[in-house]
């Protein structure tokens, strides 16, 4: 049986504090927080804010399966109902899936 030792496996020896362990095997010292420096990036899009007053309508009919009592066991137990899912997309204000 294989005996696992934590310290003969460990190769790298504990940096003092402030220091980290390179790849060069020369320790390098951590920059403080107040002398970081703070690049500015590009900023995102900036999305609509208001929705249109019109938009297309969009509607999707899947058929997920012909028996519908294999995924709804309660509802359908017995029955040979297919089992469809509907998706309504409309983007604007006031939307029409609103009830």
């Amino acid at each position: 049986m294989v005996r696992f030792n934590i310290g003969a496996a460990s190769t790298t020896k504990r940096a003092a504090d402030g220091e980290v362990q390179t790849n060069g095997g020369t320790p390098s010292k951590v920059p403080r927080a107040n002398q970081l420096e703070i690049e500015t990036g590009p900023r995102p899009a900036s999305a609509l804010k208001k929705l249109p007053e019109t938009a297309p309508v969009v509607i999707c009919i899947y058929k997920v399966t012909d028996k519908a009592g294999d995924l709804w066991e309660k509802q359908f137990k017995d029955s040979d109902a297919a089992l469809w899912q509907v998706q309504i997309s409309h983007d604007a204000r006031p939307v029409v899936t609103f009830f």
